[in-house]
């Protein structure tokens, strides 16, 4: 019996040792597995590193993108307000020059106007009057012998003749006046 035990101890011993190998080897490849898979993990995070790094350098790109548009748009106004305002400029002093022509020109037509409403009162008194003795003589006439005719009315006649002459040229001149001035 002593032998047997023996047998089965050193049976026992053998399976222990060749369980114990058995376990070793599992533990080895455990421990391989689990270095393989840390490996693993940290190629993943270093290449999930590298993705957001990527990401991050295309989001600062487009922000950089971003960034000079706005600032080319910025300027490009800029350019076109201050053409705007050069423009607005020019036309504020057309229209202070045009303002000043049309007073100017307003103040002719007023001066012309009153020339014209003096000529109107000058023609309306100083014409009609030699005139209205003319024809005042040529009533007479009927009623009066010739001798007195030529001795009284005929003198008188030709002082309104002469003054009615005078009056037409005075009349001519402020025309032609007038229209030098304002013509």
């Amino acid at each position: 019996m002593q032998a047997y035990k023996q047998y089965i101890a050193v049976l026992d011993s053998q399976s222990s040792i060749e369980k114990k190998t058995a376990i070793a080897n599992l533990e080895t490849k455990r421990e391989v597995e689990l270095k393989e898979k840390q490996i693993r993990i940290d190629e993943l995070e270093v290449e999930k590193r590298k993705t957001r790094s990527v990401y991050y350098l295309v989001c600062i790109g487009l922000l950089a993108c971003a960034m000079a548009l706005a600032i080319f748009a910025y300027l490009q106004k800029r350019k076109d307000n201050g053409l705007i305002r050069k423009i607005v400029d020019e036309q504020e002093v057309t229209i202070q020059k045009r303002t000043a022509e049309l007073a100017e020109s307003n103040a002719k037509l007023v001066h012309a106007n009153k020339k014209l409403v003096e000529l109107i009162q000058y023609n309306a008194h100083n014409l009609r009057e030699p005139l209205t003795r003319v024809m005042g003589a040529m009533v007479i006439q009927e009623y009066i012998s010739a001798d007195e005719f030529y001795a009284d009315i005929w003198p008188q006649m030709k002082k309104a003749v002469s003054d009615l002459d005078d009056s037409i040229k005075q009349v001519i001149s402020i025309a032609d006046e007038t229209v030098d001035l304002y013509g």
